[in-house]
């Protein structure tokens, strides 16, 4: 921190406290030892680093540790003073005479088995009492369990929580952790925020671990920490303590468990299954009676920490699996295979609904979109357009408010050439399908989205067609409208033409234009012929279709022709507009389906096609 900001805190604290020196702190805070002058004692203030400072809420920081003052144990060393200098904040505590933890680890190394369970119960016992007032610590390490006189007082109870509260998740910019990477648990080093007591338990165990190994359970890199508090890669105590009893070394596992539910549920449960561990000495008469039970208590807990480890390796091959996944899923969304990748995901969320990492990706390969309908209460279902094969999948009833599917919002072509199909069915009402890109929340290719799916009726709706709904485009309002549910067929066209189509002017109303003049009725139709020279399609021969395709669309006819046998049908051609919201966000544009042209050449209007089509399709206003 500059002199200056020291400078500052001195003059604006000196009515209450005489700075005499600095301590070793840690990365939140600066540390001094001051004389508190009313009260005539040692006490540590700590002052916050300004880059913290910045990113927290100072007044929300200072009510957030409030409830510290509260905490009245022999084991907490309790907050008795706070406030802000020209905006850092500040908390006063009293000074401990002593060593941490932490420097008497560094000095002796492994500690003997019973100052370990001693003070492994005082801190579960801190733990306990500040658990049941629902204050978190967060921070439980060997530098925040300070030994006075031998005995265990925890440090800066609840700080890294009231930092993490205030600051609204924007700590992680001043490059400062709240909480320590090699003891805080999987799930506080994942970013959950719903942490609760089982994350000091963890903690604990990594402490009680130290103590026996004397080293910690996780060093080097914090990528390398954090990939094996994940996976469970911790040496086992037994390697490096084998004089600690079966029991304790369990119980260690048993705390540091990658799984919450597979912890101590409570500190005082972890407190008493410490004390189990121990031979319990007593009185002559009395022998008999506590070796039973002790011996009965220790059994009780190797067998549930046995059970316990066989829980931790299932949860380890849990968590490489899920690791696994999560790196082939970040794969597939790299290669842009959304639907492998969203399908991966799924399973991964079956097992973790709650995983951050998964969290983070979804937008990468997946987007939400809700599905409505008009009447509400229809059954949606989908599957793959190119894949009549595929079962459909339910999604659901409408109104269905977030529905993932493979692709990105932005990635347009994606959903273009991958087509998905959606059924909404409801009692009483046709059954409408429809294009997962028609359901989109946003206006494509001058085409509005249909939100909501409008149903028909069974009764209103003729044999045969879909009802198109109203829209609005480029500024013109549209009607809704019948459109055939299928193409017309080379069987359905034959009808036309044996009917005398191609003879009867009444169905050719268009002016025929070719390079900028008008040809005469007589002159046009004769160019609309087969491959033999005979009035049809030009795919055809002999004026009929190919054998066996009589179900096939016809293909080979000009819009003058398709817009005759629309009129014969007693409907009428669809136009560009039209076409595009029935096909909206179809693999083929509707200028595809309907290329504008007139005859091979250009004219003031586009009234024909250059080649041949490749759907035909008949409508009728409403």
């Amino acid at each position: 921190m500059p002199d200056a900001d020291l400078d500052r805190v001195k003059v604006a604290l000196a009515h209450r406290y005489r700075i005499t020196d600095e301590l070793p702190g840690g990365g939140m805070a600066v540390v001094w030892l001051a004389e508190d002058l009313r009260h005539k004692r040692q006490v540590a203030i700590k002052v916050l680093r300004p880059a913290l400072a910045a990113a927290v809420g100072t007044a929300r920081f200072l009510r957030e540790i409030e409830v510290l003052a509260s905490l009245e144990h022999p084991h907490i060393l309790t907050l008795i003073d706070s406030g802000k200098v020209e905006g850092l904040p500040w908390y006063v505590m009293p000074f401990v005479e002593g060593q941490s933890l932490e420097d008497r680890i560094r000095r002796e190394g492994a500690l003997p088995v019973d100052e370990v369970v001693r003070i492994g119960r005082e801190v579960a016992g801190a733990l306990q009492y500040a658990h049941e007032r629902r204050v978190i610590h967060r921070d439980v390490k060997p530098g925040n369990v300070l030994l006075s006189d031998g005995h265990a007082v925890v440090a800066d109870f609840g700080i890294a929580g009231a930092l993490d509260e205030s600051a609204e998740g924007r700590i992680t910019e001043t490059g400062v952790s709240v909480g320590s990477p090699a003891y805080m648990s999987p799930e506080q080093a994942s970013g959950e925020r719903d942490l609760d007591e089982r994350t000091d338990i963890y903690s604990l165990g990594c402490v009680l671990y130290e103590m026996l190994a004397g080293a910690p359970p996780f060093s080097g890199s914090l990528k390398a920490v954090a990939t094996n508090k994940v996976m469970g890669s911790v040496r086992p105590l037994a390697d490096l303590r084998p004089d600690a009893s079966p029991a304790l070394h369990a119980l260690v596992a048993r705390a540091m468990s990658v799984e919450r539910d597979d912890r101590f549920s409570t500190a005082e449960e972890l407190g008493a299954a410490l004390a189990a561990t121990l031979p319990e000495a007593g009185p002559e008469r009395s022998g008999r009676r506590r070796t039973v039970v002790g011996a009965a208590a220790m059994a009780a807990v190797i067998v549930g920490a046995m059970f316990a480890i066989y829980r931790v390796q299932a949860a380890n091959e849990r968590e490489l699996w899920i690791a696994r996944q999560l790196t082939a899923i970040e794969q597939l969304a790299e290669d842009g295979s959304y639907a492998e990748a969203l399908a991966l995901a799924r399973e991964v969320e079956e097992v973790r609904p709650a995983d951050t990492t998964l969290a983070r990706l979804w937008p990468r390969f997946s987007f939400t979109v809700p599905i409505r309908s008009d009447p509400p209460g229809a059954r949606v279902s989908r599957r793959p357009m190119d894949d009549a094969h595929n079962a459909w999948e339910y999604l659901g009833e409408t109104p269905l408010e977030a529905v993932r599917f493979p692709g990105v919002a932005t990635a347009l072509a994606y959903m273009e050439d991958n087509p998905v199909q959606l059924r909404f069915e409801l009692d009483g009402y046709r059954d409408v399908e429809v294009l997962e890109t028609a359901i989109l929340g946003v206006e494509y290719r001058n085409v509005p989205p249909l939100d909501p799916v409008r149903l028909t009726p069974e009764d209103s709706l003729p044999e045969g067609m879909v009802r198109i709904p109203r829209f609005t485009a480029s500024g013109h309002a549209f009607g809704d409208y019948f459109m055939d549910r299928y193409e017309v067929t080379n069987r359905a066209f034959a009808a036309f033409v044996a009917a005398g189509g191609y003879r009867k002017p009444d169905y050719w109303e268009e002016p025929f234009l070719k390079d900028g003049e008008e040809l005469l009725f007589e002159d046009a139709t004769g160019l609309f012929v087969d491959q033999t020279g005979r009035p049809g399609p030009s795919t055809w021969r002999l004026g009929t279709y190919p054998d066996g395709e009589g179900d096939y669309p016809v293909g080979g006819v000009s819009w003058y022709e398709a817009a005759a046998y629309a009129r014969w049908a007693g409907g009428q051609l669809p136009t560009t507009t039209h076409w595009s919201r029935a096909r909206r966000h179809y693999r083929e544009n509707s200028y595809l389906i309907v290329p504008r042209s007139n005859l091979g050449g250009s004219g003031p209007r586009p009234v024909g096609l250059n080649r041949a089509m490749t759907t035909l399709g008949v409508y009728d206003m409403v």
